[in-house]
């Protein structure tokens, strides 16, 4: 069954790999619900740190698509 991931065209099917992806994923999504002082204020660094670690964890979801991608296509070619 193809997990659609990548869009209609995707040819991704489910996996072991693709499973413990997504709960990573979710761990991490999680962590942004975590308690946090009210008396922190939003300032520069902060949303800079911020923007950057999301840039940083759409990078590493893109990479870790296009492995999962690569070892079906590798697995199903021999």
């Amino acid at each position: 069954m193809n997990c659609g991931c990548a869009g209609p065209a995707s040819d991704t099917s489910i996996s072991s790999g693709l499973i413990y992806r997504n709960l990573a994923c979710a761990l991490v999504a999680s962590l942004s619900l975590a308690p946090v002082s009210v008396t922190v204020s939003w300032n520069v660094p902060m949303v800079l740190v911020t923007g950057l670690l999301s840039i940083f964890m759409v990078l590493i979801y893109s990479a870790s698509e296009q492995v999962i991608a690569n070892s079906q296509r590798i697995a199903g070619a021999f």
